[in-house]
């Protein structure tokens, strides 16, 4: 052991001592003072601060060797957490930085530079039915090297991307058919209904005939789509409607026809409500009253 370093901790009165060793392993153990009624004496315990780039550079050997991240860490007598934290360190980009921006000498980096590439030459060559993501998954650290200090290589050594023809087996022209005639029959509906009216939308006939999300899919449909856009209605279609409704409504209630009454029934809001109120007075001077 080398480099010792002693901490006095004075919030919890602990004793914290660094120690580290030429391999690049950093020990820190700390002597605790029990308190209580748990006991009088002292307990002691023994933390790995850093691992070091000996155990680190073992640690990719090993993943890149085909084992797993379970299998790396029973062999290294290290937690999984642990061995996931080291091993894809470098692959975060924490620091941002090429090997040259690091310091590397350029006859270290050419030849890190050779080997990594002749590594992922031969890779693609051995697997030629697989995409670019199983292939960057075969070799994780050299992929990442690649892309950060050689990306224009790189680039032009990936294979090219693999499109899957998707097949669909659906009738379209029959789907379309059949979804009309469900519009069609729920539009007739809404128009029959003796309830208060409300305005045709294609909210409202995706909640009335329960086909939630044919909407998606309206560029396949076109005799659908061609159906709901005639029969959608602007605000003041739908005022027009109520304006009959309440007529009928007086009319079956025996009460008098009235421009206040009627507008009031059929509940108008300031934006509409000039147009509204003409629309009603034009009926009724239509209807002789």
């Amino acid at each position: 052991m080398e480099n010792l370093l002693i901490k006095y901790r004075r919030r919890n009165k602990n004793v914290n001592g660094f120690f580290s060793c030429s391999c690049g392993f950093e020990y820190m153990k700390t002597v605790t003072k029990e308190q209580g009624e748990r006991g009088k004496g002292q307990r002691r315990f023994v933390r790995v601060v850093k691992y070091g780039p000996l155990w680190e550079a073992k640690v990719r050997e090993l993943l890149e060797s085909g084992m797993s991240i379970q299998e790396v860490a029973a062999r290294l007598n290290a937690d999984i957490k642990t061995v996931k934290r080291y091993a894809f360190k470098k692959e975060q980009g924490k620091s941002g930085k090429t090997a040259e921006e690091k310091g590397i000498s350029s006859a270290e980096f050419e030849i890190k530079k050779r080997f990594h590439r002749e590594k992922w030459l031969q890779i693609v060559r051995e697997n030629p039915d697989k995409g670019r993501l199983e292939l960057r998954r075969l070799a994780k650290y050299t992929c990442v090297w690649l892309c950060k200090n050689d990306r224009e290589w790189w680039e032009k050594n990936i294979p090219a991307k693999k499109y899957v023809q998707a097949y669909s087996n659906v009738d379209w022209e029959a789907r379309d058919e059949e979804i009309l005639k469900c519009v069609r029959q729920t539009v007739q509906n809404i128009l029959e209904s003796d309830e208060k009216p409300q305005r045709i939308s294609l909210r409202l006939i995706k909640t009335m005939s329960g086909l939630k999300s044919f909407d998606f899919q309206l560029d396949k449909l076109p005799l659908t789509k061609a159906f709901i856009n005639s029969v959608i209605e602007t605000p003041i279609d739908l005022h027009k409607r109520r304006i009959q409704w309440a007529i009928r409504r007086l009319k079956e209630e025996g009460k008098e026809f009235g421009v206040y009454t009627i507008v009031d029934m059929i509940g108008v809001g300031n934006r509409y409500r000039k147009q509204v109120m003409e629309e009603v007075k034009r009926v009724l001077e239509d209807m002789g009253l």
